[in-house]
Formats: C-alpha cells, sequence, structure tokens
C-alpha cells in the first residue's frame, strides 16, 4: 500500500515539475521585462526647417568635341575620371598637323633673320638697302608670323582641353578610332559645387529667402553631411502642384554627391521653436501608429499616441503632441510593456539636448 502511494507520488511530482519549470521561467522573464530605462522630454529651441526630396544637378557641364575630323591618337582619361582646368583630355593624330607648324616656325626664322641682317646694314651704312626692300622684308616677316600663329592655332585643334574642374562621365569614342568634327567625344560635368533641385509649398513662400542653409543627406553617402545655401527661388507658383522651385548650391569638394542623385533636403527658416524632444529610441511603432510609454509617479506604464516631429538626427526627435515637457518616458525595455503594468526603473537617463 505504502509502496503504491509513493509511486503515485513520485509520478505526479514528474507531471508537474516542467509545469512549474516553465512558470519560474515565464516569471523570470515578466521580471526581466519589467526593468526598463527611462528619459525626460526636454524643451529645446530649434531652427523651423522644411523637408523635401531634391534631385542633384550639375552647376556646369559641356560636352567636349574636336573641332576637326581625324583619326584618335590618345586618350589621358577614362570615366569617372577628376581633371582639371585646361589638362588635355584627348588628342587626335596630329603628326601632319606638327609638321606644319615645323615648317611655318622655320620660315618664320629666316625671314626675321633676313629682316634683321637688313637694319643691322642699314645701321653701318645708311642708305645701302632701299626703304622699299626694308618694307617688303618687314611684310614678309610679318606674314610669317601669321602664318606661324595659323598653323599652331590648327594643330590646338588637335587636342581637347579641359574648360574647367570636373569629372569626366560617357567617352563616345575610343583610341584608333575616326572621328567626325563636333562628334561628341565625352561629357565633363563640374562637380563642385553642385546644385540640388527641390520645391516647397506655397504656403511658405514669404518665409523663404536667398541664402538661407539648406541640408544634404543621400542615401547613397552613409554618415554624411553636405551643406550649402539657397540660390534660386522661382517667381512662379507650379499651377498643378502649387509648390515654389527652389535650388540651392551645395558644397561637394570630394565629389560624392553626383547629377541626377535622389537626395533628402532639410531647408531652415530663418525663425525658430521651442519643442518637445525624446530619445528616437522611446518610438514605438505599429502600423501607422507611433506611441511611447509615459511612467507615472507610482511607476506604472501608459501607452501614449504621439504625432512625430523633425528628427533632429542626433538621437532626438520632435514631438509635435502627445507629450508634455518633464514626462517620463521609457527608452529601453517597452517590448512588452501593457497599460497598467508596474516596472521597475533601472536608470533615469535625462534627454541629450545641445544647449
Amino acid at each position: 500500500m505504502y509502496r503504491f502511494t509513493f509511486l503515485v507520488i513520485a509520478l505526479f511530482l514528474v507531471l508537474i515539475s516542467p509545469l512549474a519549470s516553465k512558470a519560474e521561467v515565464k516569471n523570470n522573464q515578466a521580471n526581466e521585462i519589467a526593468r526598463v530605462v527611462v528619459s525626460e522630454a526636454k524643451l529645446k529651441t530649434v531652427p523651423v526647417e522644411i523637408s523635401d526630396v531634391g534631385k542633384m544637378y550639375a552647376v556646369d557641364s559641356v560636352v567636349l568635341s574636336f573641332n576637326i575630323a581625324e583619326k584618335i591618337n590618345v586618350i589621358h582619361f577614362q570615366d569617372g575620371d577628376e581633371v582639371k582646368k585646361n589638362q588635355v583630355v584627348a588628342e587626335l593624330d596630329g603628326s601632319i598637323a606638327r609638321a606644319d607648324v615645323a615648317k611655318a616656325r622655320s620660315e618664320f626664322n629666316l625671314a626675321r633673320n633676313k629682316l634683321s641682317r637688313s637694319q643691322d646694314m642699314i645701321e653701318r651704312e645708311p642708305g645701302s638697302i632701299p626703304p622699299q626692300k626694308l618694307y617688303e622684308l618687314n611684310e614678309l616677316a610679318n606674314l610669317a608670323k601669321a602664318e606661324l600663329e595659323q598653323k599652331k592655332a590648327i594643330l590646338d585643334n588637335y587636342r581637347v582641353l579641359s574648360p574647367f574642374n570636373g569629372r569626366l562621365a560617357d567617352f563616345k569614342q575610343s583610341v584608333g578610332s575616326y572621328i567626325e568634327a563636333f562628334d561628341p567625344l565625352v561629357t565633363l560635368y563640374k562637380g563642385d559645387p553642385i546644385e540640388v533641385f527641390y520645391s516647397v509649398s506655397q504656403d511658405k513662400l514669404e518665409e523663404i529667402y536667398l541664402n538661407q542653409k539648406v541640408e544634404i543627406t543621400s542615401a547613397a553617402v552613409k554618415d554624411k553631411k553636405f551643406h550649402g545655401v539657397v540660390n534660386y527661388i522661382s517667381p512662379n507658383v507650379n499651377i498643378n502642384s502649387g509648390r515654389v522651385d527652389v535650388h540651392a548650391r551645395v558644397k561637394n569638394p570630394d565629389f560624392q554627391l553626383s547629377p541626377g542623385m535622389f537626395v533628402n533636403v532639410r531647408h531652415f527658416l530663418d525663425s525658430k521653436e521651442e519643442n518637445v524632444l525624446v530619445p528616437q529610441t522611446a518610438i514605438n511603432v505599429k502600423d501607422k501608429e507611433r506611441y511611447v510609454w509615459l511612467l507615472s509617479d507610482d511607476n506604472t506604464v501608459s501607452k501614449k499616441t504621439v504625432e512625430l516631429g523633425t528628427n533632429l538626427n542626433d538621437g532626438n526627435v520632435v514631438i509635435k503632441a502627445g507629450v508634455e515637457e518633464n514626462d517620463r518616458i521609457v527608452t529601453i525595455g517597452s517590448q512588452w510593456l501593457k497599460d497598467g503594468m508596474k516596472v521597475n526603473v533601472k536608470d533615469l537617463k535625462p534627454t541629450r539636448v545641445e544647449p
């Protein structure tokens, strides 16, 4: 009898032990979830800004070509290379033209020497050479000089020079190919500065001015901000969109921004306003809802839907509605929180706000 009772008790303990273990794990997880880090919402005066998606354009661009038809002898650069003003980009086969320049230079030197000898003779023996003869020699020297300059100008047509500092893109020809006069060879873009085109709502027309600052970011250039100023505001409002075209010139010393690239634009207005800021880590997302967890004086939490403003890109985000100054917000440990849950505050860290 006692043996049977012992077996029953042992079997019962075996059956309930997994349940007890699960309950213990669950309780431990609950205790772990209840530990949170919070921060206080703070006020900060920040510039009022307008955000839009813009597109980059080159300030200057030109299609380079030769003025004459001939076979390409050498190309000094490749697609994407940077060039300086007056650097030789490519050259045609100019052997004949160089020979013409050498011949013209020889003829000019000969004519100039004849003229110089005649002038020396007149100085030693006045009247030894008739004035008409001296005039003819002078004219021959001038004609030889003009011929030399013309041949040198023709030789220059066998080279393509960069008219400004920039970057080359999309070569159309290769070495050895025959190119006709004025056929496109390559496009040269001026990469620094570069311009961004975007638009703002007509409601902001009275608040935007030339020389206001802009900040550019791009998914193609990670963790980099580019800065510039507004240099054009359209006098017209687009009748279809109700928006105003704006251009800003942006510094791009390393050519990281390229023409045709889409970017994010932050246009800073001259006015400023106070905003409530919370850390980005406090923001929770569910479908289209954005919410935070507020911490009460008795260390219980409640869910609060918020309206987000500008992301300041310094770890903080502006809250337009839903949170007040000095509200305590859960920043870490919100994954399993529920309304009314009591939590253990691990640490209280104020929102990082620049003075």
